[in-house]
C-alpha cells in the first residue's frame, strides 16, 4: 500500500480507512481492524520505569549491557526479581602472568553453568623464560589438564586473540580457567611465562539462580 490519506489513529473500530496503491493508482478501502492487523502500531516503552526504558534503548541500539568484571557480573537476567532466575554472567579480567606455566583467573565458573563464549587478547607481547623444554609458542585458555579447551592464540605477539563459542554443555564441576603456556598443538609445555605479561580474558556463561522462597 502507498501513502495514506489519513492515519489509523483518527478512526474508530468498524470505520474504513481510504488510501491508494502506488502500483495501480487506485483508491482502496481498508476496514480499520484489517488495517491494524496489516500495520500494527509500533511498540512503546509507556509504563516502564526509567531504568527499564534505558535498558530497552541500550538493547535496541546494540549497546553493551555490562562490560563484566573480574568478579562475574550479571549482564542479563530472566527472573521475576533481581535475586532469581536464569542469569547470563560475564567475567572480564586482565590476567597478569607470573613466572610459571599457568596463571589462573580470579573467578571460577560454577558447576551447572553453560559457557557461552570465551575470548582473549594479549594486551602485551608474551614471552617464555627459556626454561624447561623451551617449547612455549602459543597461549592457551583452558584448564590445567586441557590447556586449550577454550582456544589458543595464533602467536605470542601483542593483540593476538582467541574467539571461541564452545559446544554448549552443562559443567559437571566448578572450573578454574587458566592462562596456559602451550605449544603449536595446544599441549602443555614446561617452559614458563616471563612474569608481568598481560592477557585479557572474557567469559560469558549462563547459570540458574534459585527461585525465591515462598513466604
Amino acid at each position: 500500500m502507498g501513502s495514506l490519506l489519513a492515519t489509523a489513529s483518527q478512526f474508530d473500530a468498524g470505520d474504513y480507512i481510504v488510501g491508494y496503491s502506488d502500483d495501480t493508482g487506485e483508491h482502496k478501502r481498508f476496514h480499520k481492524d484489517v488495517f491494524d492487523a496489516l500495520y500494527p502500531p509500533k511498540p512503546t516503552t509507556a509504563g516502564l520505569s526509567e531504568a527499564s526504558k534505558a535498558l530497552v534503548a541500550d538493547a535496541s541500539n546494540g549497546h553493551t549491557l555490562t562490560a563484566g568484571a573480574a568478579a562475574a557480573a550479571v549482564a542479563l537476567r530472566f527472573g521475576a526479581a533481581a535475586s532469581e532466575g536464569l542469569e547470563v554472567k560475564v567475567i572480564d579480567e586482565t590476567v597478569v602472568l607470573t613466572n610459571a606455566v599457568e596463571t589462573d583467573l580470579t573467578e571460577t565458573v560454577p558447576a551447572g553453568a553453560v559457557v557461552l563464549s570465551v575470548q582473549a587478547n594479549l594486551e602485551t607481547a608474551v614471552t617464555g623464560d627459556g626454561t624447561g623444554d623451551d617449547g612455549l609458542t602459543k597461549v592457551g585458555i583452558g584448564l590445567t589438564a586441557d590447556p586449550d579447551k577454550y582456544g589458543k592464540t595464533s602467536a605470542l605477539t601483542q593483540n593476538a586473540k582467541i574467539d571461541t563459542i564452545p559446544d554448549w554443555a552443562v559443567l559437571a564441576a566448578e572450573e578454574t580457567v587458566t592462562v596456559k603456556a602451550c605449544d603449536d598443538n595446544g599441549d602443555a609445555v614446561t617452559e614458563k611465562f616471563t612474569a608481568d605479561g598481560e592477557v585479557r580474558v572474557r567469559i560469558v556463561y549462563a547459570a540458574c539462580n534459585s527461585l525465591a522462597d515462598a513466604s
